[in-house]
């Protein structure tokens, strides 16, 4: 006998919105995402009962089969998109993926949204939440909905702390590391002139190589695989005298980091993270200090009010010697100017300076 939910029952019809909200939420029409049978449990219901099984199949396509609980690796699927419609038949609605990210997340967080108080899980010197693996734009507009007005980034983080890092351990100062934070976009503007490409792929080959990326063309390249596989692109940039000495510099920075061992990337991004980390607690006290409500991703964070930069930057300078700048905008400003999209793009859990391995 076919299987049809009872949507008159209370709490038959709030799994099936909470359910039908989660996948519009985290999944997207045409690029597959890895979810645990964990994370399906919690919002569809145990894999064995029949509304989760209903749930499942209306909402999940499978397209990778393979997982492996050791391995860490779990099942790939795409949102269903004409079982998307026909619950949204049955519902009597429609909503959006942001909208669904708005109503998710500020049913299962509402009081840490509300006070700033959000409980995090700490693991290698980093801070992680779920809401980190949002996109960006329905972030925005998840925080902004909830009085987050202000959002902040430490201009070129990994660079500017590990450089001013291998400083205080004797490196000889580099022209073209400083020559780079200093002026980042004159110098990417140049770059994508000469490379023939773009100053956001500019951007992505400088941070790589801040990484350590290995320069070269194949699937063994990371580098290579993150330009779309542009042979063209990678010859230029093997063949551009200022990248050749700027990665000769960024060695220089390496050598003179504390790592026991430069060939294990780990023990690089460990440095790293806590260096990371160490500056922003000191932002983290700045705005308990201030009471300006907050939640923190890494080497960012959005806060209530906007804030004293420049007391800041002194504030994390006496604190930890660092010298940091930051960039703001403004989420008003952002939400009226994003739209929303139909699909989801999910980010990494990694960043793409993590990719790679360093000096």
């Amino acid at each position: 006998m076919r299987y049809e939910p009872n949507i008159n029952d209370p709490r038959v019809r709030k799994r099936i919105q909470h359910a039908y909200h989660y996948a519009l939420a985290h999944l997207s029409c045409t690029e597959e995402t890895p979810h645990s049978q964990e994370a399906l449990s919690k919002r569809f219901g145990q894999a064995q009962t029949d509304l989760s099984k209903w749930l499942r199949k209306q909402l999940l396509i499978c397209t990778d089969h393979h997982y492996s609980d050791a391995a860490g690796l779990s099942k790939k699927y795409i949102l269903n998109e004409d079982g998307v419609a026909h619950i949204e038949s049955i519902l009597g609605c429609r909503s959006t993926p942001a909208k669904a990210v708005q109503t998710l997340y500020t049913e299962e967080f509402k009081d840490e949204l509300a006070t700033g108080s959000f409980t995090y899980k700490e693991a290698a010197n980093r801070r992680w939440h779920p809401i980190q693996s949002l996109k960006k734009t329905h972030k925005h507009a998840l925080f902004y909905a909830n009085g987050y007005n202000h959002e902040y980034d430490i201009q070129a983080c990994a660079p500017t702390l590990l450089y001013q890092e291998a400083l205080k351990h004797g490196l000889e100062p580099q022209p073209l590391i400083e020559s780079y934070l200093r002026d980042r976009a004159t110098v990417r503007a140049r770059l994508a002139n000469e490379l023939q490409t773009s100053p956001e792929k500019v951007k992505k080959i400088i941070n790589a190589l801040f990484g350590g990326a290995r320069v070269g063309c194949g699937d063994y390249f990371q580098l290579f695989k993150d330009l779309d596989g542009d042979s063209a692109l990678i010859y230029a940039i093997k063949s551009n005298d200022y990248l050749n000495l700027l990665r000769e510099s960024i060695r220089e920075m390496w050598a003179a980091l504390p790592v026991e061992d430069r060939r294990k990337s780990k023990l690089k991004m460990a440095l790293y993270f806590e260096l990371e980390a160490r500056v922003l607690k000191a932002v983290v006290q700045f705005l308990r200090r201030t009471k300006n409500k907050h939640f923190t991703e890494h080497d960012g964070w959005v806060c209530e009010f906007m804030l004293d930069e420049h007391m800041l930057k002194r504030h994390v300078k006496e604190t930890t010697g660092f010298d940091i700048s930051v960039s703001h905008v403004c989420l008003r400003d952002l939400c009226e100017n994003e739209s929303d999209r139909d699909g989801r793009k999910v980010l990494s859990g990694a960043s793409a300076w993590e990719k790679y391995n360093i000096y």
